[in-house]
């Protein structure tokens, strides 16, 4: 077998192995070997969670924040009154809610 023989018998056998990797290992079949796939991906609700934003109104102790370029409705934690413009932390979500304190400056 000559040279360009051997490299296309390579270059086919490394094909179909990625062929049945892609398939089998990460295409449906392989769904539940990763966790990504099976829906235990946060949702976007919980990627807020740690993250500073800004009050857009009073929260005295509910009103509005934003976080991450969104609005959200929110509590404070303490139930102390967090003015508009403070900055504020996520530390907890519940259903479209979110539970914030107010950040130190």
């Amino acid at each position: 077998m000559d040279i360009v023989g051997l490299i296309v018998t390579i270059a086919l056998i490394g094909g179909v192995l990625y062929f049945v990797w892609d398939m089998f290992i990460t295409g449906k079949s392989g769904q539940r070997l990763s966790g990504w796939r099976s829906g235990e991906k946060p949702t976007t609700q919980q990627s807020v969670v740690g993250m500073t934003g800004v009050a857009s109104s009073d929260l005295a102790p509910s009103g509005m924040v934003h976080v991450n370029g969104e609005d959200w409705s929110a509590v404070s934690d303490t139930g102390e009154t967090i003015e508009k413009g403070a900055r504020i932390l996520v530390i907890d979500v519940e259903g479209l809610t979110l539970k914030v304190f107010k950040a130190a400056e």
